[in-house]
């Protein structure tokens, strides 16, 4: 069974937020899932491209109400 973390970026100025998203992800292990909250659009958009740039991430996108989760897979290896 995979573990599945959770944080929240909401209010956090750029790039503080990218640090902590970027501090969690290099925590994860093999199948392990981050699901990151935030309210910005435009930050999202950042951290689209950069969770692009990493490999072996896949991840998703939603939208609920005024805010977004990202939600991130890490592969097996």
């Amino acid at each position: 069974m995979s573990k599945t973390m959770e944080i929240n970026l909401t209010g956090l100025p750029w790039p503080i937020n990218l640090l902590h998203c970027s501090r969690q992800i290099d925590a994860m292990q093999p199948r392990e899932k981050l699901a990151i909250a935030l309210s910005d659009k435009y930050i999202k958009e950042n951290l689209i491209q950069f969770l692009h740039a990493l490999p072996g991430l896949s991840f998703n996108v939603s939208s609920a109400g005024r805010g977004y989760t990202i939600n991130v897979e890490k592969a097996e290896v």
